[in-house]
């Protein structure tokens, strides 16, 4: 059982470790035809598919990849007793060796074609490995291109990320500057409102300014608002009926009302026409403005109790 055990660890380092070839993709089988026996034999058990570099025969004819004998040694070698079987018959394996004879031959000439994106060659299993050596630029470009795209992939995840941020940045800004321009457009109206209060407040002391202080068009002659003018001066007094002139003497214009209401008691002939009326409206646009006093008023509504009669 030593002897066995030892002759097999001296095949076993007699086969140099896997080559950097192993690390190639390997070739796709031109034609895949799973009735075909002869393949189905160059199949290694342990990765289920046709080693493609430096396969390995054992001496009960099973087929492995040199790199999948090697990790399956490593692993009996460390976990068992040091006995290695081989996983199709479970027979003792006391010797490897690469393939030789018409097993190679056989091997060397499956037709398969190259897996790398770009190529299009195709050949011999045998042949592949040159291939992949010194002819192929598939492969190469392939990676070529990825690690360009990997690269532009990643700058352009670093610059989505800036933009992101730079977005969020925005959308706070704008947040800010629409919160701003709402308390500005409040503030706007407030002070429109305001201002517009303001405007009309101003509008109306300036029609009470107006009322107050500007001139009528009565001249000052006192003596001519007579029984002839009655009409005339009920005019003046309604023209500014709650606000007076300060230009106009509020009392010559009651002792005129007075003088006009004794010549309609004193029936004179040549009073004019509707006088009785035009002296009544007079006294009622008297009583009905702020021109006079209280005891002027008094008296005026004595003049039409005693005229017309009713109460006033």
């Amino acid at each position: 059982q030593t002897t066995k055990t030892n002759t097999t660890h001296k095949h076993i380092a007699s086969i140099s470790h896997p080559t950097t070839m192993s690390a190639v993709e390997p070739p796709l089988l031109q034609q895949k035809d799973p009735d075909n026996t002869v393949l189905q034999n160059l199949v290694c058990t342990i990765c289920q598919k046709i080693p493609h570099v430096d396969p390995i025969i054992t001496q009960c004819q099973h087929v492995f990849c040199k790199s999948c004998y090697h990790g399956m040694a490593a692993s009996m070698t460390d976990h068992y007793d040091g006995t290695l079987r081989c996983p199709n018959d479970r027979s003792v394996i006391t010797s490897v060796s690469p393939l030789s004879g018409i097993v190679r031959r056989m091997w060397e000439e499956i037709p398969v074609k190259c897996s790398q994106d770009g190529c299009n060659w195709t050949g011999s299993m045998g042949s592949y490995a040159e291939h992949t050596r010194h002819r192929c630029n598939g492969g190469r470009s392939s990676r070529r291109e990825i690690d360009i795209l990997r690269a532009k992939c990643e700058r352009l995840e670093n610059e989505n990320e800036d933009l992101e941020n730079k977005v969020a940045d925005l959308e706070e800004s704008k947040r800010k500057l629409e919160n701003k321009v709402k308390q500005e457009k409040k503030l706007l109206e407030e002070q429109n409102t305001e201002l517009q209060n303001k405007v009309a407040d101003l509008k109306t002391k300036v029609q009470d300014w107006k009322r107050l202080h500007a001139r009528s068009n009565f001249d000052g002659n006192y003596s001519a608002l007579d029984r002839n003018n009655v009409v005339k001066l009920a005019q003046l007094i309604c023209k500014d009926l709650e606000c007076p002139p300060s230009t106009i003497d509020n009392n010559r214009i009651y002792n005129c009302v007075g003088a006009i209401y004794k010549d309609l008691l004193s029936g004179y002939n040549d009073n004019p026409k509707h006088f009785d009326i035009d002296v009544k409206m007079l006294l009622h646009v008297c009583l009905a403005s702020t021109w006079f006093s209280a005891n002027q008023c008094n008296r005026i509504r004595e003049w039409c109790r005693n005229r017309w009669g009713g109460t006033y």
